[in-house]
């Protein structure tokens, strides 16, 4: 919670190492989601859902546990959602399909949405990281194009059940949105789908163990 967010960074240290290069950090997020709370004096959900998800329509999002949330899995079980308190704003969002396509659509064209211009002010590059740039939260990626370079923008997500992502590409006017309820990683398949790239191969299925047969093998499965 917030208390011990405060406490935790009351005893934190930067490595001075670090400063000036680029890493992601979900630490990092919930802290700019928990100043912004501070400046509006409100909590981060009422926050989120009066400036951003009611003003764009994404009715079926929010923090906690919104309606119709799926079971997720991870190694083909199903385990509990994951909640926050003070993390919420870098991990805590949950969506439908249908609002995550909406959202997209107005990433794609900003003048249908009042927060038009908040829309592309977020995608400004910031810094560079990992061979392209990162933005307010869009890793932003430099693909060819008809003699041309532009961007992509492109952000993943996944926790112990749930894995998401979306891509978009101005240039064609195109975005690819990916949810999961399991615990793996969409992003390289989001990308080779927004990039025009071949798909990476499907993971091994998994095979069922016969009891009987580990009987004779004792170690971790």
């Amino acid at each position: 919670d917030a208390a011990a967010l405060s406490l935790f960074l009351s005893h934190a240290h930067l490595d001075a190492s670090r400063i000036g290069t680029y890493q992601y950090s979900d630490l990092g997020v919930a802290l700019i989601g928990e100043a912004l709370a501070r400046v509006y004096r409100k909590d981060y959900r009422s926050l989120v859902v009066g400036e951003v998800l009611a003003p764009m329509a994404l009715d079926g999002s929010g923090l906690g546990n919104v309606p119709k949330l799926l079971d997720g899995r991870r190694d083909g079980e199903v385990v509990p959602h994951w909640q926050y308190q003070a993390l919420a704003p870098a991990m805590g969002l949950r969506a439908t399909l249908s609002d995550l396509s909406r959202y997209a659509a107005m990433q794609l064209r900003p003048d249908t949405s009042s927060l038009g211009a908040a829309l592309l002010l977020a995608r400004q590059p910031r810094a560079a990281a990992g061979g392209g740039e990162t933005a307010l939260a869009w890793q932003i990626v430099p693909v060819e194009s008809d003699g041309q370079t532009w961007p992509l923008l492109w952000q993943a997500g996944i926790t112990g059940g749930f894995a998401s992502f979306i891509g978009l590409r101005t240039d064609r006017q195109r975005a690819v949105v990916l949810l999961g309820n399991a615990g793996v990683d969409l992003s390289a398949l989001g990308l080779a789908l927004v990039a025009d790239r071949a798909p990476p191969s499907a993971p091994p299925k998994r095979l069922a163990l016969i009891a009987s047969a580990t009987l004779a093998y004792a170690g971790l499965y």
